[in-house]
């Protein structure tokens, strides 16, 4: 088991932002498929476990993202890179 978690550790390396999104939305749906399956009287507890499993598992993924940030930030934006966050700014 650990000669496959090395495995896909070292693969992962390997991968850009697009082959992470490809592995994204095939999870997903994965997840829609399978939920689809559930019945209707179950539907709500179904729900709620995977809102739970899904707040436990984005809390420590947005930390590491923060730290990253913060980590990170003496490289500046230059002028342009900022105007391309300002088309995004509502007003």
């Amino acid at each position: 088991m650990e000669k496959l978690l090395k495995m896909a550790n070292d693969y992962i390396k390997t991968m850009d932002w697009k082959d992470i999104t490809l592995v994204k939305l095939c999870v997903f749906f994965a997840g829609v498929a399978l939920g689809s399956l559930v019945s209707p009287r179950n539907k709500k507890t179904v729900f709620f476990m995977a809102l739970v499993i899904f707040v436990a598992s984005y809390i420590p993924c947005m930390v590491k993202l923060v730290q990253f940030y913060l980590e990170n930030n003496e490289d500046e934006f230059d002028e342009d890179e900022m105007m391309l966050f300002a088309d995004y700014i509502p007003e």
